[in-house]
């Protein structure tokens, strides 16, 4: 769901806010199928981590927690749903959480990628690069954060799409003149 910047109303399409001449900010709300698919896969590997428990599997109580964090996490999407999502403006785009707000500046990025994570469930994401200057005034970034990496289908939307988007915003951003990119 997108919601306008000056309304509580969602937008049904995200096209209607990415297509018009320059989108002020975006708001990527989690996809309520995502957190439908989390909340499933979840409960069903709480039940696993529960049966192993009571087969005094060793994995059993690992299992378990990890799975009542996810659903824990999935409960708190249900729960808070427009706490969770990703603000693009014209400043820089900003991933908020249920208590954190992390911004990046569109000064702060040097390039917008799109990069495939290997696995049996291979998804597309969007790979965001920080400028060296940023990351020499942030030392745990210089250290494990390097590149973001956005996962788009969160948000329903496709990684090439998301993309898109930020790059216009980036290259409005770092036109200095603000014409229309």
């Amino acid at each position: 769901k997108l919601a306008r910047a000056d309304s509580d109303k969602p937008m049904t399409d995200i096209v209607e806010a990415a297509n018009t001449e320059h989108p002020k900010r975006i708001v990527l709300c989690v996809s309520m199928a995502c957190v439908l698919y989390m909340l499933i896969v979840c409960t069903f590997g709480l039940l696993g981590g529960a049966w192993m428990i009571a087969d005094d599997d060793v994995g059993g109580r690992f299992t378990f927690v990890v799975f009542a964090f996810g659903l824990l996490i999935a409960i708190s999407f249900v729960m808070f749903p427009t706490k969770f999502a990703l603000e693009l403006s014209e400043e820089g785009y900003a991933i908020r959480t249920l208590f954190v707000r992390f911004f990046y500046r569109w000064s702060d990025v040097a390039d917008i990628q799109i990069a495939r994570i290997a696995g049996p469930l291979s998804s597309k994401v969007v790979h965001v690069t920080f400028t060296q200057s940023y990351l020499a005034n942030h030392a745990l970034y210089r250290l494990f954060y390097q590149r973001a990496l956005l996962a788009p289908f969160m948000y329903g939307i496709s990684a090439e799409r998301l993309q898109e988007i930020m790059v216009r915003l980036f290259k409005y951003a770092n036109e200095g003149t603000h014409s229309a990119a």
